[in-house]
């Protein structure tokens, strides 16, 4: 049954103990970017693992391309991050630095409050400063140069580009990861590089493949990317490769092919080399891809401008009961669609198990037949048909379902956000005027 359907057992423990031994580990290009936004620490961590597993390590041709295009813009979205948490410290500072708003501060607690204003912001300033030499002085950049020296693979050749763009938009239209989640993305003009851009993924895919089948190898890929068009989606979280990305491997290299994010990545990482996980950097990588996935108003890069600015209203208690009311009820919505979701499930594996059971004397009926339909078969041929409608159909609300409860989990994370906030206004709120 693995033979037949690879897909379904991508995580079987003796599977993923053989890719481990004598795989090619493949880095996505939001890896590498997201390097930009760990701490020194975490940093080091991740880099001291590439380094341990160099001589495996690989980047398709767009990879590195993708790195490259967009390093400059993370570096000044980061810098951006560091403007904003220095103006909002400014305005904190300057707030208290006036008597007549502060009547209850005394004069001993509001110089020391400006000492360590003056401080933070001192701090910011010299790491801003240095996000910015990355510019010119990337020492990220250079770290990734000397780790992926004679490790990144050749660029599309005109052909190549011609084929992508002729085989990519079927693909799409039909759901085949990965990339088709990307399938809007793209400028209205002719050059090639526009009409690329929303198959960046299958481009990646391609390559890794080609590379795979030339060296003959099974491929652990790592990526922070968590769309459905990579990933087995459950409970609104990634579970395991997409089936169909492992068949596609395995039909076409001969080889496994599995995928971790950067935090899973990194744990089983150093399980294998032996080496002891540090929580904190696993935290931090999780949370920075968190961000990346809420796409919330106020990230969590700029939660020191939000821990220090001050509200212009004064909340009420009543506001903050109502605040927690919705979260409570958004818990509740989101417990229910779990429940329906794991409902779809065993629907699903029912109906297709009696799907598979109906085939299987569908087929023993007609070879008792010599190959001819009889009334018997054709029922059992209607029924196999049916229950293949029922189940697209179930898969399809279930997709829905998830999408339902993805919004539903964005949005009690927003609103958890506001209610921190909330609650550091009720602290500062005190030392304002009413």
């Amino acid at each position: 049954m693995k033979k037949m359907f690879p897909g379904y057992f991508s995580n079987d423990p003796d599977i993923l103990n053989d890719i481990w031994g004598r795989c090619l580990f493949v880095l996505d290009a939001n890896v590498l970017l997201s390097l930009y936004r760990y701490s020194n620490e975490t940093r080091s961590e991740l880099f001291e693992i590439f380094n341990l597993l160099n001589d495996r390590l690989w980047v398709p041709h767009q990879v590195a391309s993708e790195y490259l295009v967009n390093r400059v813009s993370v570096i000044g979205q980061q810098v951006k991050v560091y403007d904003d948490a220095i103006k909002s410290v400014e305005d904190l500072r300057r707030s208290f630095e006036n008597p007549k708003q502060h009547p209850f501060v005394q004069d001993e607690t509001l110089t020391a409050a400006v000492d360590s204003f003056e401080k933070v912001v001192e701090d910011l300033g010299s790491n801003k400063r240095a996000y910015l030499q990355k510019i010119e002085f990337d020492d990220v950049k250079a770290g990734l140069e000397k780790l992926l020296d004679g490790c990144v693979g050749d660029g599309l050749t005109e052909e190549e580009v011609a084929d992508v763009l002729l085989a990519g938009p079927p693909r799409y239209l039909q759901k085949i990861p990965p990339g088709y989640k990307d399938a809007k993305k793209g400028g209205d003009s002719d050059l090639a590089s526009d009409k690329l851009k929303p198959f960046g993924d299958y481009i990646v895919w391609r390559q890794t493949l080609a590379k795979a089948k030339a060296d003959s190898l099974p491929v652990i890929f790592v990526t922070g990317d968590s769309k459905e068009d990579w990933w087995t989606i459950y409970s609104g979280k990634p579970l395991e490769p997409h089936p169909q990305l492992v068949d596609e491997f395995v039909k076409e290299v001969g080889q496994s092919f599995y995928m971790y994010l950067p935090e899973k990545f990194m744990e089983r990482a150093n399980e294998y080399l032996h080496r002891a996980t540090s929580q904190s950097a696993i935290d931090e990588i999780v949370d920075v891809r968190a961000e990346d996935l809420a796409d919330l108003a106020l990230p969590k890069k700029q939660a020191f401008k939000q821990n220090f600015l001050m509200a212009d209203a004064v909340y009420s208690d009543t506001d903050r009961q109502d605040l927690i009311a919705n979260i409570e009820a958004l818990e509740r919505n989101i417990s229910a669609q779990q429940l329906q979701i794991e409902m779809f499930d065993r629907t699903v594996e029912r109906k297709t198990h009696k799907r598979q059971e109906t085939i299987v004397r569908y087929t023993h009926s007609l070879a008792s037949n010599d190959g001819v339909e009889s009334p018997h078969s054709m029922r059992l041929s209607s029924i196999i048909s049916q229950l293949g409608a029922e189940i697209e159909s179930a898969i399809s609300d279930r997709d829905l379902m998830h999408r339902v409860l993805h919004d539903l989990s964005l949005h009690s994370t927003n609103l958890r956000y506001q209610l921190r906030n909330f609650d550091f206004d009720a602290f500062v709120v005190p030392y304002k005027t009413k």
